[in-house]
């Protein structure tokens, strides 16, 4: 989102987007100081903001970041439908991935409630380490 645009700037797009679409997510481009782009950002609760001089440099990276996988090839590495939602997470997503949830008090991994998605999305797109009990 380039946030000098003509007729609406990109902070006022935003925060019409994340208010009719808030699982959205959004970047903010600007030519400002790095440190005045992050402010913007998190005024209209952007996912992250770039300066435009860094875009060349930062855009894959940043892209990758809010999405939490590969942007480039992602839902082709996927190989099955029913865990589609299932992120990268590289060796602990593998497992999560493979293993037979349908013989478990879970249930099928696509029949999980949107809340214990929503937590194992965390766990496995975080850089940190993280427990959910």
């Amino acid at each position: 989102m380039d946030i000098n645009m003509p007729r609406m700037d990109g902070l006022e797009a935003t925060r019409l987007i994340r208010r009719v679409l808030p699982e959205c997510k959004v970047v903010i481009v600007t030519q400002n100081h790095a440190s005045i782009a992050r402010q913007q950002g998190a005024s209209v609760d952007a996912s992250a903001a770039l300066t435009k001089a860094d875009l060349t440099k930062d855009l894959r990276a940043t892209v990758e970041s809010v999405l939490g996988s590969p942007s480039c090839g992602a839902s082709e590495a996927r190989t099955a439908a029913s865990d589609s939602w299932v992120p990268g997470g590289g060796a602990v997503g593998h497992l999560v991935r493979e293993f037979d949830w349908a013989s478990t008090p879970l249930g099928p991994i696509d029949a999980w409630p949107q809340s214990l998605k929503i937590a194992v999305r965390i766990l496995l797109t975080s850089r940190f380490a993280i427990l959910n009990w």
